[in-house]
């Protein structure tokens, strides 16, 4: 039955359709993942600006399937006028890959401190929540290097309750180094 309906639309058995052309779009229409880097156990230690204290953190990443990864980060200022301290949980769920890109949404929480409002009778301790979603690319040729963009929503307790969209850089949301 193939064979009578290739033969009827000009295509001979055995042509270049299927010995280069078919295989060729079939790998083509394979699922993106099958051709994404695995960082299954890789741990990636980094810094990123996401708490709402404005003080650089110290990251860590960690992938426990090739769907979903976990994220601590941390920071502390001894300043007296803007100092403080930061510690926050994250959780990420892939939901597209390339060979050098993750597409994700995250959650982060984090309890967070910060001496700048206490002059002004602002709440020097808070929490922040964010949902948000991004993406971490890999520049070819340097795949242990991750660089992260994100944009989302973020609710934070620190001085008074705050509710906004947030967007960050890869230079503010994180910069990981993976072993």
């Amino acid at each position: 039955m193939i064979k009578v309906y290739l033969m009827t639309i000009g295509i001979k058995e055995g042509s270049m359709y299927f010995k280069k052309i078919i295989p060729f779009l079939i790998i083509l229409t394979l699922p993106i993942q099958i051709m994404a880097r695995s960082y299954v156990g890789h741990l990636g230690a980094g810094v990123t600006t996401q708490l709402e204290n404005q003080i650089p953190s110290l990251s860590i990443k960690n992938y426990i399937s090739d769907s979903w990864a976990w994220g601590l980060n941390g920071n502390f200022n001894t300043d007296d006028k803007i100092g403080g301290w930061g510690i926050g949980a994250k959780v990420y769920k892939n939901f597209f890959a390339e060979p050098n890109l993750f597409f994700y949404a995250a959650f982060m929480f984090g309890i967070l401190n910060s001496k700048k409002y206490k002059d002004v009778g602002g709440n020097t301790t808070g929490i922040q929540a964010d949902l948000t979603i991004g993406s971490e690319f890999f520049i070819p040729g340097i795949e242990s290097l991750g660089l992260s963009f994100e944009t989302g929503l973020s609710i934070n307790t620190l001085n008074e309750f705050t509710f906004k969209t947030t967007g960050h850089s890869f230079v503010t949301a994180a910069i990981h180094f993976y072993l």
